[in-house]
């Protein structure tokens, strides 16, 4: 029997609350370690819920790659992990549910280049048109972090799937923060952690955001972004 909306918000803001309590297991009673773990099963159940409706865009998305004539693009798909859905809620209490969460299940197109991204893109907006519900273009308004993308929302089945559109510079980018973040122990993308790291990332972005675009990189910026580069070392 499927879950009902009610028994998720629940079982998200009881989980939340363990994963934001100080205490965690050390002083937890055990009627509150069993609604902790009752509440994190819940959670697990409901993300399993994104499997099917998360391959199904996948393979759309696949299908479209071939339709654009795009080469050399690379799909991946993940469930989100239980600790970094937590860790979101917790971020975004009180505003955000688990309900309302849209990036449970989420598929990433990695593509050669910034033309083959809008194209991509653009055919998305065409056939899938009606089942989105947000689009947000990081490349014309990146974050403060540096970080740039096309991440578009669709709805399959009754779900919520994020699809993220990169070129090859931005998804190094993300995977070099990613990298940064774990020796840092800090959440980069959300401004934490080193100012020699943030400035870096920051300024790698729209070096490689120069090169999507076609531009070329100045001596004196190359100059710049060795020297960030070897402060974060």
């Amino acid at each position: 029997m499927a879950l009902s909306n009610n028994q998720v918000k629940r079982a998200g803001k009881v989980a939340r609350d363990w994963w934001m309590d100080p205490r965690l297991t050390l002083e937890l009673t055990p009627e509150e370690i069993e609604a902790a773990e009752a509440a994190v099963n819940i959670v697990i159940e409901y993300r399993s819920y994104f499997s099917e409706p998360m391959l199904k865009v996948r393979m759309g998305l696949t299908s479209f790659v071939s339709t654009c004539g795009i080469e050399d693009a690379k799909l991946g798909q993940r469930l989100k992990r239980i600790n970094r859905i937590l860790a979101k809620l917790e971020r975004f209490n009180p505003k955000m549910q688990l309900t309302t969460m849209q990036d449970i299940g989420g598929v990433r197109v990695v593509v050669p280049s910034l033309d083959a991204l809008r194209e991509l893109e653009r055919h998305i907006r065409k056939r899938w048109g009606p089942g989105i519900r947000e689009l947000y273009d990081y490349i014309a308004e990146p974050q403060d972090s540096g970080y740039r993308a096309v991440h578009i929302v669709v709805v399959r089945d009754g779900y919520p799937i994020e699809i993220q559109l990169r070129t090859e510079r931005q998804n190094t980018w993300a995977q070099l923060n990613e990298a940064l973040a774990r020796q840092a122990g800090a959440e980069l993308k959300w401004g934490e952690g080193p100012g020699e790291m943030k400035a870096f990332l920051e300024y790698l972005g729209e070096t490689f955001a120069i090169q999507d675009a076609g531009g070329v990189v100045d001596d004196e910026t190359r100059t710049r972004l060795r020297e960030l580069a070897a402060q974060v070392q």
